[in-house]
């Protein structure tokens, strides 16, 4: 049988809104989305609604660094991607801080820590990347 390219293409949409659905989409807030934030930020004098609805005078919280790479069983991306997470761990000192906080939280004036990294060779779980990832928290002090 002939399938045309917008047949194809119409799938294409179908089988990503299916998977949206099944699977359901998670990421990190982003600064106007008031509701999401937890109480503690919201109220506790961090940030002012006010701003937020066009991100004019917005105070950045923290940094998030995400590291993204192809695993696809390829031992050779995994190992440089770990080896060059050993290596930013070395170097700041972060061997036992580990993030006891969700990656949603901007957690302001918590030590630097890096995050608990997916297993590789398993699925790529919720968020908004589309390849594995690992991340480090970063508190705006040492940003600044």
């Amino acid at each position: 049988a002939v399938v045309s390219t917008q047949s194809t293409g119409i799938l294409k949409m179908l089988l990503l809104v299916v998977l949206l659905l099944i699977g359901g989409a998670t990421g990190h807030y982003t600064a106007h989305d008031w509701a999401a934030m937890p109480n503690a930020v919201k109220y506790g004098s961090l940030l002012q609604k006010g701003g937020l609805e066009t991100c004019e005078n917005a105070t950045i919280l923290s940094y998030h660094i995400h590291v993204l790479y192809w695993s696809n069983n390829n031992t050779e991306h995994i190992e440089s991607a770990f080896k060059l997470r050993d290596q930013f761990i070395e170097r700041y000192n972060l061997e036992d801080k580990v993030c006891d906080f969700s990656p949603a939280d901007p957690n302001p004036g918590h030590e630097m820590c890096a995050f608990r990294p997916e297993d590789p060779h398993q699925p790529i779980g919720g968020g908004p990347f589309l390849t594995h990832q690992y991340a480090f928290f970063v508190p705006i002090q040492q940003m600044t």
